[in-house]
């Protein structure tokens, strides 16, 4: 949620999922981005933002410049670029490969190690669609690329392919298995 036009000395947003931030830096006027648990003063700068309210887990990817972050509970941790901070476990950042975290913004999935059930639910964020899948599936992991720029036929079919599963793709949701 954010304004039409920002305060003349208050540039304030409110995120529940996922976004993508390029910041231009004014002194004069910090931009802070609020959560459900955290805030992020955003010190002129390039991030992600990844807080959804039905995830355990929320997070803040670090491309370039500065950001303070702030929990509930006023604990805080300043992020170097290339660093990740997960937010229950709020501590210095661990640095990452950022073009994993920022890669869905030109709509391409980098993936490297990722657990299947993370994947299939950026997925499903990603196109807006239900998709189910077996416990067993969870323990698999996935490396690669996925071009998002097709439908979400053609993703499952390269996907599939990839972590040998089948899947049923009935009206309303895609339910994923393995063979």
């Amino acid at each position: 949620i954010y304004p039409d036009i920002f305060e003349e000395r208050k540039r304030e947003i409110l995120v529940e999922g996922e976004v993508y931030l390029d910041v231009a830096k004014r002194k004069d006027c910090p931009f802070v981005v609020k959560t459900r648990e955290f805030d992020i003063r955003v010190l002129g700068t390039c991030l992600n933002v990844c807080a959804y309210r039905e995830d355990e887990a929320a997070s803040v990817v670090l491309v370039r410049g500065s950001v303070e972050v702030t929990t509930e509970n006023k604990s805080k941790v300043r992020l170097a670029p290339n660093q990740l901070v997960d937010i229950k476990a709020i501590k210095a950042g661990s640095k990452v490969d950022v073009s994993e975290y920022i890669s869905w913004k030109d709509n391409l999935l980098l993936l490297h190690q990722r657990p299947v059930g993370d994947v299939l639910k950026k997925l499903e964020r990603y196109y807006g669609c239900k998709i189910r899948y077996d416990a067993e599936i969870t323990t698999l992991s996935l490396s690669g690329k996925l071009d998002l720029q097709t439908d979400i036929t053609n993703v499952m079919d390269n996907y599939v392919f990839h972590i040998i599963a089948l899947y049923n793709n009935d009206k309303d949701e895609i339910y994923v298995s393995l063979k």
